[in-house]
This record gives C-alpha cells, structure tokens and sequence, in this order.
C-alpha cells in the first residue's frame, strides 16, 4: 500500500475529506443526500432494466409457436336424427359419350307446312276456321266471290258448246262420206275441228281444277246455260291435313290471286306430328357435328322429359357474325306436346360412348378445380369425405372418372350442408 504522503492517494483523498462550508481537509468526503438519492434511483433503474431484459429473453426462448391451421374432418359420425335428414344415392354404372350442348328452340316442319294462298282474286264471304283448329285435307277454309270462276264459267260454257257443235259436224260428215255426198279432205277437217273443240273443254276443265274446283262442280257449271246465273261463291278448302298455324283473311277482305300480283298467303296449315330442332353449335363443336348423329333435348315447359331425334342439317358454313353453326334436327311428336317456338336445351352425341361411374348433380361438390363427395357408411351411420374425378354431366348425373365404387353410397340431398358445417363455414 502506498503512503499516506503519495500523490494518488492525496489526490483522491483530498477532495472526498473536505467538509462542505469549513474550508478544511480531513478524511473521505460523503455526499450530500440530493446526490445519494439520485445514485440510489440510478442503481434501481439499472437493476430494473437487467431483470426486465432476462425475462424478455427467457419468454422469446421458451415461447411455444403457433398453432398450425386446423384441418376439416374427413369422417363423421352422425346422430339418428341427422342421419336420418340426408337423401342417400348408391353410384351406379351409366354410359356416357362425348356430346356438344346447346341450346334452341322448336320449330314447324317446313316439309309437312303449306302456305295456302287464295287461287282467286275477290271479295271474300265467309271464314270457316280459326288459328289452332285441326283440318283435315278437303274442309272448306274460306269463301269468295271469284273474279276467275266468272271468266272460267264461260270459257267452259263456250269450249263445251263447240265441242257439240263439232262433234255433231264431225257425225254428218262422216255419213255424207260414206254415203259418197262429200269429200274425203271434209271428213278429216271436221275430224280436226273436233279434235281441237274437245282439247279446248278439256283445258277449261283443267284450268278450273287449278282454281281448286272438283269434278262435280265443274259439271254443275258445264251443265248450266250461258244464260243462267254465273257461278258467284267459290269455296277454298285445305290441301292437307294439320293445324292451322297462321290466318291472315276475314270476312269481307278484298284479296289478290299469285297470278294477279297477290303475296301473303292465306292460311298456313302445318302438321305437328313431329316438329324442328334448330340450333347453333359453336364454332370449336362444328367439325364434330354429322349427319345422322343422336340429340337429345328437354324443355323448360316440360320437366322430366326428354325427347330424342337425328341431325338432319348442318349447315355448310360459320355464321359471320355469331360465328356458329346453325343444325337442326326432326324429333318426333306425336301427342304433340311440342310447341313451335318453345326454348330447348339439347346435346349432340358426337363421339363414342364409355362405360364410367355415375352420380347425382347433387352429390359433387366442387372447390376450384376440384371436386368431392360424401360417401356414406350405413353400418355405423357415418359420412366420409372422398375427393373424386369427374368427367361429363348429362341429364342431370356426373361422370365420375375415379374415386368411387359403383354401388357405393353418397349423399344427393344434405351434401353441401355437411360440408359448411365441417369447415365451419
């Protein structure tokens, strides 16, 4: 230790031994209570912070991580009353094939409609039907007072008259001929005329079939004499059996003949037995699309049929502007509960058909790109989650490429319900 009278230790020494206020120097100098207290708080403050410090780094190293996400069950057991709430269906073996969708709408067969137009120019005077009666082929449609059946009256009167006339001639020169008072050439020329006279009544005959005359009424005019009254009501009766689409005559309404400038038809008559698909595929659908191949269509109006038929038309180019194909096809319709113009969905079967399992709509729920079903045990009343692998849909069952076992039970009716309830949603 060094002595008293050493420079460190005066130096230290010093100042600690003055008393504060004396002037004078003795032993260590003590510190005033104001600096005691601020030391006392800064050794506090210290100690604090180390304590606080290991504890944080105590927690940051024992701190256990967060939970990780908690998986949906795949399996659960149900009670009676909710086992007893779901519709169960066992997959089945189905046949599917490659089939374009879309949809149309009905329409008439132009090949079994006929527009019927008015033969004759005239007033008409009575209307015999009405829009959705069924006629057969011969009843009377319309009335009308014909400008042609006038004219035709007297060409028939006039070509009848000559053809007696000649015909009379033709017998007298026959007999002068035979009896040497006339010439061989007179003969053959009343022959000629009557030739001619008997041609010119057969085309009179023939011009008033064309106006829709039969054979009995023709002769009622024949046998009638120019001086009689003229023919005046002509009845138009319908060319073919079917129901009548479309009236465009009243009673009353002066109409035209075709050959005198006449448009519009009539009537339209139409046989409903079987009836027009139309519809358009899509550009990609239309180099599958042939002649030939099945269709299959419901409609809206009618749920829980569906109806089938053949393409019968495919047209030959893409519309420009919708840029789809325009089919069609005959579907037949014999209680004729098919209405033109009714809304369609149809599918065309446009490639061969497979052998795959089967499911409800119902029964698949889908995520994204995936899919999933519920198949249901029935020995302990459980349901378990079974990812599957669907294909094509029709008529209202899915294709199910792998993941389930015909015969396998799955839940149609209480599927997506099950399945919020397990994930919480």
């Amino acid at each position: 230790m060094a002595p008293s009278g050493h420079p460190f230790q005066r130096r230290f020494e010093g100042p600690m031994n003055e008393t504060p206020g004396d002037g004078r120097s003795g032993g260590a100098r003590r510190l005033s209570p104001t600096a005691q207290w601020r030391l006392l708080g800064l050794c506090a403050a210290l100690v604090l912070a180390v304590v606080v410090g290991g504890s944080l780094i105590r927690s940051s190293r024992t701190k256990p991580a967060p939970p990780s996400a908690v998986t949906s069950p795949t399996a659960l057991r149900l009670t009676d009353r909710q086992w007893q709430s779901l519709t169960l269906q066992a997959a089945r073996a189905k046949t599917f094939a490659d089939v374009a969708a879309t949809d149309g709408k009905i329409a008439i067969d132009d090949d079994l409609t006929t527009s019927v137009y008015s033969p004759y120019s005239g007033r008409v005077t009575r209307v015999f039907v009405r829009v959705g009666d069924r006629v057969a082929a011969g009843v009377a449609l319309f009335a009308i007072d014909a400008q042609e059946i006038a004219q035709g009256q007297s060409d028939l009167a006039t070509s009848a008259a000559q053809a007696k006339l000649a015909a009379a001639v033709e017998a007298r020169q026959h007999e002068l001929y035979e009896a040497h008072g006339a010439a061989l050439k007179d003969w053959q020329q009343s022959q000629a005329d009557l030739i001619n006279a008997q041609s010119a009544y057969r085309a009179a005959r023939g011009r008033l079939h064309i106006l829709g005359l039969t054979d009995a009424e023709i002769d009622t005019l024949a046998n009638r004499s120019p001086a009689a009254a003229s023919w005046r009501e002509t009845i138009v009766r319908a060319p073919r059996s079917g129901v009548l689409m479309q009236r465009n005559v009243s009673a009353g309404q002066n109409i035209a003949s075709l050959t005198n400038g006449g448009t519009a038809s009539a009537f339209v008559i139409s046989d409903l037995s079987k009836v027009w698909l139309v519809g358009e595929l899509r550009e990609a659908q239309a180099p599958l699309a042939r002649l030939g191949q099945p269709v299959e269509m419901t409609v809206t109006a009618l749920p829980g049929r569906s109806f089938s038929g053949r393409l019968d038309f495919v047209a030959p180019s893409v519309d420009p502007v919708t840029r789809r194909v325009a089919v069609r096809a005959t579907v037949p319709n014999p209680d004729q509960r098919l209405k033109p113009e009714m809304f369609a969905d149809f599918s065309v079967t446009t490639g061969e058909e497979r052998s795959s399992i089967a499911v409800p709509v119902d029964a698949v729920i889908y995520e994204g790109d995936t899919a999933r079903v519920w198949v249901a045990h029935a020995a302990d009343r459980s349901v378990a989650l079974r990812p599957v692998t669907t294909g094509r849909i029709a008529h209202g069952e899915v294709e199910v490429l792998s993941g389930l076992r015909a015969g396998e039970l799955v839940v149609t009716s209480g599927a997506l319900f099950i399945d919020r309830a397990v994930r919480g949603g």
